[in-house]
């Protein structure tokens, strides 16, 4: 759990971040004040469901050709990967993270579509 000076510092990372354009994407099991103000789309998962959303992400970004698979082939043991997260779906989030496809589609686009990711 992030301290409070923890917790003021993401806050202002953030609005620096935003005020250069950035567009924020906040994924958590439980909304909070932070993201409600600050992030330009908020997904709220069901609690325990984090590893479907982000395989799932994974999956789309890939079949969007958004990530190369020239560049996964690059991982060690890339095929047990590919073999494992292309397992999840869209539909899975839909079902299993209670987030609409519609929600979920327009994270997969920002975040393919951006020239740099960036961590708080």
């Amino acid at each position: 759990m992030p301290t409070k000076s923890e917790t003021v510092s993401l806050g202002t990372k953030l609005i620096l971040a935003k005020r250069r354009g950035a567009r924020i994407i906040s994924v958590q099991t439980a909304m909070n004040e932070t993201s409600k103000r600050l992030a330009d789309t908020v997904l709220t998962l069901e609690p325990g469901t984090e590893f479907v959303f982000i395989n799932s992400l994974t999956t789309s970004l890939v079949r969007r050709s958004y990530v190369s698979l020239e560049k996964i082939r690059s991982f060690e043991r890339y095929a047990e990967f590919l073999k494992e997260v292309l397992r999840f779906t869209s539909s899975l989030v839909q079902r299993i993270c209670h987030v609409t496809l519609e929600e979920f589609d327009r994270v997969v686009e920002m975040i393919g579509c951006s020239e740099r990711l960036l961590e708080p």
